[in-house]
């Protein structure tokens, strides 16, 4: 019984800090919650201008470069929201493994309390029928088996233990036959509750003892710390990483900065070559413009050709025309002439 009020108030104490902590990580998640409609209303205005931009286009010619940069911007406003909505996420998921590692331990613990318990209790009644069996110091015997029975384990918080070797020694040399038997029955309660937790913690590689803390890390190596060993007074307040955690924190988040950049490159290059795209077109279009000139030039001056041969034609049958008609005219006067010609000599 002292034993299990010893650990209720220790674990207690190891979850004074739980509800601040959880408090924390709500207000992180309502923060969140708060930017990520700041988003959304921006992305329905961004929407909206580019639906005004869709529909001036039909009235206008030259909109591609306003179309595209109303597209960037809307896919930046999205991409700004799905990642507010994914720190949500990861909020949510740091919040309840918590809680689930607390929940984990209380079990855990109090699953080895039971055990622990049962078993105290099974070595009482054997150390009990042993006891009667004694002819000598009966009284003595009970009161030390009964000691030893109920010496507690201390623990300062999850997972932390204090062990009692010099005090099993002491029983050892000074009992009698039956009292090793109770002694026997002690070590075996205290070093039995040492064996369900021989995994070594912390940077210092040891077993559980005084008070420790968890990291917060999902892949940490030690999971458990000794105060200590971490320069660590009290509790901390929210959120708790060790240093190796932190420093790989810090690799992922520059890891993400440099990713970012590079992305950043991509757009800028992306912008560029379509920018190039864009000049290029420009270019072919000057360039089929100039054609077409020529080609315009080409066609006018070939009509022009074709105008001035048809004029020198006519003008051609014009003259040969007059010269026909003149020729025509001169043999019909001929055949006149001889014909009076001949009248007049005639009368004559």
């Amino acid at each position: 019984m002292q034993e299990l009020t010893t650990y209720l108030e220790d674990y207690l104490a190891s979850i004074d800090n739980l509800p601040s902590e959880l408090q924390q990580k709500l207000s992180e998640i309502k923060e969140k919650d708060i930017e990520l409609n700041d988003v959304r209303k921006q992305l329905i205005q961004e929407e909206s201008a580019h639906k005004k931009i869709y529909k001036i286009k039909k009235r206008m010619n030259n909109m591609a470069e306003m179309e595209k940069e109303a597209n960037e911007k809307v896919q930046n406003t999205f991409n700004k929201a799905k990642s507010i909505a994914d720190d949500k996420i990861f909020l949510a998921e740091r919040l309840k493994e918590v809680i689930d590692l607390h929940i984990k331990r209380l079990e855990n613990d109090l699953s080895r309390i039971i055990t622990n318990t049962n078993q105290n209790q099974k070595k009482k009644e054997s150390l009990t029928k042993l006891e009667q069996t004694q002819t000598h110091s009966p009284a003595t015997k009970k009161r030390k088996a009964t000691s030893n029975a109920r010496n507690p384990v201390k623990r300062n918080r999850l997972l932390s233990r204090k062990n009692a070797p010099s005090e099993t020694k002491a029983i050892k040399e000074n009992t009698s036959i039956t009292d090793n038997a109770a002694t026997i029955a002690g070590t075996t309660a205290v070093a039995g509750t040492h064996d369900n937790d021989e995994q070594l913690y912390c940077f210092c590689q040891q077993v559980s003892y005084g008070e420790m803390i968890a990291c917060d890390g999902e892949n940490c190596k030690h999971e458990w710390f000794h105060y200590e060993c971490v320069g660590l007074n009290e509790p901390p307040k929210g959120v708790w990483y060790c240093p190796d955690c932190m420093e790989e924190q810090k690799r992922k988040k520059e890891k993400e900065k440099e990713k970012e950049k590079e992305k950043e490159k991509e757009k800028e290059k992306d912008k560029d070559k379509d920018k190039e795209k864009e000049k290029m077109k420009e270019k072919d279009k000057d360039k089929e413009k100039v054609k077409d000139s020529k080609d315009k030039e080409k066609t006018k001056d070939s009509k022009d050709k074709d105008i001035k041969k048809e004029i020198k034609k006519e003008i051609k049958r014009e003259k040969e025309s007059k010269t026909k008609d003149k020729e025509s005219t001169t043999k019909v006067k001929e055949p006149r002439l001889k014909e009076s010609y001949y009248e007049i000599i005639s009368i004559l």
